[in-house]
């Protein structure tokens, strides 16, 4: 199960599933600078979860899940390696 997830106009998040009970999910977040730019950046976040429904189950890795390392999480979304990994 690879999906993108719309549900906010700043937010998208990315779901990647390790096993049926791990998930890391990718959150790239849209913000405006002071100067009136748009920027972007992007963190990954990994949980076990119960693995009946991924589709519901993958809000709680994106809220509570453990921040991955930037290099892990481009191992496992490099289309995202030029988007700035947030700090």
């Amino acid at each position: 199960m690879n999906r993108t997830r719309d549900t906010h106009p700043d937010n998208k998040y990315k779901v990647r599933v390790l096993g049926s009970k791990v998930l890391c999910v990718a959150s790239i977040s849209n913000y405006e600078e002071f100067d009136g730019q748009q920027q972007r950046d992007w963190a990954a976040y990994i949980g076990a979860v119960i693995g009946w429904n991924h589709d519901e189950e993958w809000e709680e890795v994106a809220d509570l899940g453990d921040k991955l390392t930037e290099e892990i999480a481009i191992a496992i979304w490099p289309s995202l390696k030029d988007i700035p990994y947030r700090r």
